[in-house]
């Protein structure tokens, strides 16, 4: 075996730790079957995944606009309210 640095981020290094403990291995040993897992994937696949990744990313931005929205739409309705109340 050969050693490897990598940088991630903190919350990548506490799931990672998370699975380690779950798994009752390294976290070494779970970078490698994630490397191992990935490349079982074909290039047909690796693509497929890139564009479900990309639709979800788009699906995500579109929720996100939805729920300001709607946040928006009930602060309006919410101040009308305390209006009337009033």
């Amino acid at each position: 075996m050969q050693r490897a640095v990598m940088m991630i981020t903190e919350q990548q290094r506490r799931k990672l730790n998370d699975i380690a403990k779950r798994e009752h291995v390294s976290v070494a040993e779970i970078n490698r079957r994630a490397i191992d897992q990935y490349f079982d994937f074909s290039s047909e696949q690796l693509k497929a995944l890139d564009v479900m990744a990309d639709c979800l990313g788009d699906s995500n931005k579109r929720a996100e606009k939805a729920l300001a929205e709607a946040e928006a739409e009930l602060s309006k309705t919410l101040k009308h309210l305390r209006k009337r109340k009033s």
